[in-house]
């Protein structure tokens, strides 16, 4: 009779554990969050493998907070109700295709791939449900609020000027004429062949004329052509002699090295300064995951108003 009731005890021990085990935390949608969906979850955030970067949380926080975690968990769940509602989910051979991409990126077959996350204590099929879920959720993200996100120039402008204290977000961009004269004999005769020369285009030589009988430059081009340039990125001795000049004026002549050099401004515009376009994009790309972060949490505030969540 005792050994009777000690099995029956010992049964029902188990049955209560199990249940225990299976209890149901929330319902979101229909969808039902369990205490063992909750424990898988746990045991990934603390080996910290398949992380889903579009949530990005601070596992220890989750793993000491259990409000916090239900939370995290129902927000993911409300993710994959939208996924199922838009008929965004993809079929096995998507998935394949998926993991196929993701061997190829990291230069091994997809039989190394597998080899590699037995090693990692990581169950292939476990892999590939990761691999559905974050396509999916991506899709889903990119529909909803990451093809919606708009940074213009003014932004990244303001950004830039706040950040960057004392750098210029503008610039001018200069389209240059130059005619050269070398020193040979004397400095002082170098000097005057310049100022005879910057004399005749002031009295109404035309420049390019002025280029093609007087420049001694041995690289001359046609016109006296020099290039173009933004402010910052030529001689500052160039940019001093025409940065108060307005398009077609013409410097008086500089000594550069051994030569004088007479400047005319064909073109002048304001452009962006190189020292912004060398950050632009790394601000766009900060700005853009600043506003998807907003919106994204936006976004699950509407969808949690929206949705029949229940939690036990």
């Amino acid at each position: 009779m005792k050994k009777v009731l000690f099995i029956a005890l010992m049964v029902t021990s188990l049955f209560v554990k199990a249940e225990d085990y299976d209890r149901i935390l929330a319902v979101v949608n229909g969808e039902i969050l369990t205490l063992s969906d909750m424990n898988q979850y746990k045991a990934r955030l603390k080996s910290q493998k398949l992380a889903d970067d579009l949530f990005k949380v601070n596992p220890e926080t989750l793993l000491k907070n259990k409000k916090l975690l239900i939370d995290h968990l129902i927000d993911q769940k409300i993710v994959d109700s939208e996924v199922s509602r838009l008929g965004l989910e993809i079929g096995p051979e998507r998935v394949e295709h998926e993991i196929n991409k993701i061997a190829e990126g990291l230069g091994i077959t997809r039989d190394d791939l597998m080899k590699r996350l037995k090693t990692d204590g990581i169950d292939f099929s476990e892999y590939r449900n990761f691999i559905k879920s974050r396509v999916e959720r991506q899709s889903l993200i990119q529909r909803e609020i990451t093809s919606k996100i708009r940074i213009s120039d003014d932004e990244l402008k303001s950004f830039y000027a706040k950040k960057a204290s004392g750098s210029n977000v503008d610039a001018f961009e200069y389209n240059l004429s130059h005619i050269l004269l070398q020193v040979k004999d004397s400095e002082d005769k170098a000097k005057e062949r310049a100022e005879n020369v910057y004399s005749k285009i002031q009295k109404g030589l035309n420049f390019s004329e002025a280029a093609s009988q007087y420049s001694e430059d041995p690289n001359f081009s046609s016109g006296g052509f020099l290039g173009v340039f933004k402010s910052g990125e030529f001689l500052p001795a160039f940019e001093n002699a025409v940065k108060n000049l307005d398009e077609g004026g013409t410097a008086k002549p500089i000594k550069v090295g051994s030569n004088f050099i007479i400047l005319k401004v064909n073109k002048k515009q304001i452009v962006e300064s190189p020292q912004f376009l060398a950050q632009k994009e790394r601000i766009r790309s900060y700005l853009t995951q600043e506003a998807f972060k907003k919106q994204f949490q936006f976004w699950l505030v509407q969808k949690r108003s929206d949705s029949d969540i229940r939690i036990n």
